[in-house]
């Protein structure tokens, strides 16, 4: 094998001895970035007199050996999963969905693409990891979703506790544009008012036993 102009070492040499290692460990971003080349030369070449690309930068953490078993090496190399079977990512479902912005559990992973339990994938490069809030607001959002209301729609003899830990049920909820209330009847079985932010449910009118 011929030596690489510019590159004190033989790759051959490289090869072999590799053969000895352990795999080099590349994370999605540097498989992704390696793909942006033309040819393997080209990234020798770049990694001698250095990445300017900012697509190419996370290449620099890589050794000159590492990338040359990377390249020149069959099975040499192991992906590390940036993303995992049960991670929630956020992305952008386009200008006409509602909501824009979804948080979603992925169900499946491939090299390039997440997939999700409603038949749909999107590219791994468009997706991000979910903030906990993101991850917390999506949650609630299920769970009234498997009730058939929308989120924070309590019903009258729900049975609820709030924030102090007291418990009762829902009498009434008046809304209006700045806040929602709730009258429920507390466990000494005196008619209370609080925000519906501060309330939990514990059973549904339709789950009672009770009724």
């Amino acid at each position: 094998m011929e030596k690489i102009p510019g590159l004190d070492l033989n790759v051959d040499i490289v090869m072999k001895g590799a053969k000895k290692m352990e795999k080099v460990k590349l994370t999605q971003e540097q498989v992704v970035a390696l793909q942006r080349f033309s040819n393997d030369s080209a990234v020798i070449k770049r990694a001698v007199h250095g990445f300017d690309s900012p697509h190419h930068k996370c290449l620099e953490k890589l050794t000159l050996d590492e990338l040359c078993r990377v390249l020149y090496t069959p099975n040499s190399y192991e992906v590390i999963p940036q993303y995992k079977v049960g991670d929630w990512v956020n992305y952008d479902n386009g200008m006409v969905s509602n909501p824009r912005y979804i948080t979603n559990l992925i169900s499946e992973v491939d090299d390039h693409y997440v997939y999700f339990d409603e038949i749909k994938c999107m590219p791994i490069k468009q997706i991000r990891h979910a903030t906990p809030e993101e991850i917390q607001e999506e949650k609630k959002r299920r769970f009234w979703d498997k009730l058939g209301r929308d989120v924070d729609e309590y019903r009258v003899d729900d049975f609820i506790v709030d924030t102090e830990g007291d418990y009762g049920f829902i009498a009434s909820k008046v809304d209006s544009e700045e806040y929602a209330t709730i009258d429920y009847i507390d466990s000494d079985f005196q008619l209370d008012k609080t925000y519906v932010k501060s309330l939990r449910l514990v059973v549904p009118v339709e789950q009672r036993l009770d009724k």
